[in-house]
């Protein structure tokens, strides 16, 4: 696989556990790229002051796939009937883990040291899969969706409900922007959308929806997400003199490491360049101004790097 080769022009020192002296816009494209290369799950805990959904949102508008946010739930925000932001963002994270793709979730400091997941979550969570032609009954996702706590509603208009007309299955998962519309012909799904809950009116066609799930109602048995899942790589960011680092935490198990060595191919002078330009896939200058030429496309990233991947 070719190496992705980010070019800077400050002074370089390796070192292959963390990274320090980015910007928020520079972080944001290494958590990416960290993603795109080890193909692992990373929990990354930030420090006072750096203001953790500003930079989930920077990650997300990079890369929505790629970044969830965990935030902590304020005491008395829980009211019977509603389901509060915070616990939509935690789910989100949760069926995040469980699906086992690469992932970077953001939270504030000791967000992670709460008992807030349910420690079976992933034997009792339940994946439900609508395939266009696919032979399957109404009544079949109802009873899923009854196991999963989903309230049934005349009409779906908030996260965690569905509702019934006919032949016509909507329902809104929790970590879903919009909910979805599935209408049946008999025993055979005839058509899959997505739908706006205020409009009621379908926004986009599917040929296929998957969602995973788990109900957390009367659940005592909880555990810290780290727990939940040991095998994600525990990151820590913290605010410096020259910017934001970031860096792993040291494990016992070694496997659940992960060397931040090979993101980053550092180039200063023009042959390296032009030697490397040829193998790469992707080109970034780092810096704190854009070059007005080089002999290769390249994105220009704001910033500096005192040490790098």
């Amino acid at each position: 696989m070719t190496r992705r080769i980010f070019i800077k022009n400050s002074s370089f020192q390796g070192d292959s556990f963390g990274a320090f002296g980015l910007s928020k816009d520079a972080l944001v494209l290494f958590l990416n790229e960290l993603l795109i290369t080890t193909k692992k799950q990373f929990i990354l805990e930030l420090e006072d002051g750096i203001g953790v959904f500003d930079l989930y949102a920077r990650c997300f508008e990079n890369a929505s796939d790629s970044f969830v946010y965990y935030p902590a739930i304020p005491e008395g925000a829980v009211v019977p009937g509603f389901v509060p932001e915070e616990k939509r963002y935690q789910k989100e994270a949760t069926v995040s883990f469980l699906s086992k793709k690469p992932i970077v979730c953001l939270g504030a400091k000791g967000v992670f040291d709460l008992k807030t997941v349910q420690r079976d979550v992933k034997r009792k969570s339940l994946s439900i899969d609508f395939k266009l032609n696919e032979k399957t009954t109404r009544e079949q996702v109802e009873s899923l969706l009854n196991k999963l706590d989903y309230k049934k509603e005349d009409i779906v208009k908030e996260a965690g409900c569905f509702s019934v007309r006919g032949d016509v299955l909507d329902v809104y998962p929790y970590h879903f922007k919009n909910p979805a519309r599935i209408s049946f012909n008999y025993e055979e799904i005839e058509k899959i959308s997505l739908f706006d809950p205020i409009s009621q009116l379908n926004i986009q066609s599917l040929n296929r929806l998957v969602f995973r799930d788990y109900s957390d109602s009367q659940v005592t048995d909880k555990e810290t997400l780290r727990s939940v899942f040991p095998s994600a790589v525990f990151l820590r960011g913290c605010v410096g003199r020259k910017g934001l680092s970031i860096f792993v935490e040291q494990l016992k198990n070694k496997k659940h490491c992960v060397s931040f060595s090979n993101i980053c191919v550092p180039i200063n002078k023009k042959k390296d360049i032009a030697k490397n330009a040829k193998k790469a896939s992707s080109m970034f200058f780092v810096g704190n101004k854009k070059p007005s030429s080089l002999p290769f496309k390249f994105s220009f990233i704001r910033g500096s790097i005192e040490k790098s991947f």
